[in-house]
């Protein structure tokens, strides 16, 4: 083989090399989020203030009475669009509906965009947060009940597959 030879070889497996990487993850090329600060304008953790978030709400859903949550109900008006009040049954059905959505998502293996993979997130970790509001974890079926649906929505969000990296913080 002569140099030149050798060059152009290598100059075509340089070029190749470049544009199978390029196409392999065409989401590469996409524009992260700005990054989110507090206050005092330092880098905010976006899973610490949704674990604080989520533990608000848990606590909440605990301190909240059963008799006052009745109360709330009887003292409703009728209304065509519902109360807004959520009862278990609904919280249960909403929660299987959007998993399905989820797990249908991640069998086609069809590739979302992040705003999609956002918005997916959101209301399945949405609609977890009702049905768990609902949920006595102190009950012994309700406990399981509750870990299944965590493990469900755990397994499901993560099969689901995303453009480009799931995380930009990763």
């Amino acid at each position: 083989m002569t140099p030149r030879t050798i060059v152009a070889v290598l100059a075509l497996a340089l070029v190749g090399g470049a544009t199978w990487w390029y196409l392999a993850d065409p989401g590469t090329g996409e524009v992260l989020d700005e990054l989110p600060l507090d206050e005092q304008g330092r880098p905010l953790d976006e899973r610490a203030a949704r674990a604080q978030h989520d533990a608000r709400l848990r606590a909440q859903a605990r301190n909240t009475q059963f008799e006052d949550r009745d109360e709330v109900r009887a003292a409703a008006p009728l209304d065509p669009y519902g109360t807004g009040v959520i009862d278990r049954a609904t919280a249960e059905n909403g929660f299987d509906e959007i998993m399905t959505r989820v797990e249908g998502l991640a069998r086609s293996r069809e590739r979302l965009d992040r705003a999609a993979w956002d918005q997916l997130y959101r209301e399945a970790n949405d609609a977890f947060a009702a049905l768990s509001s609902l949920l006595d974890a102190r009950e012994p079926s309700d406990l399981e009940t509750l870990e299944k649906a965590h493990h469900r929505l755990q397994e499901g969000l993560r099969r689901v597959r995303v453009r480009g990296r799931k995380f930009s913080d990763i």
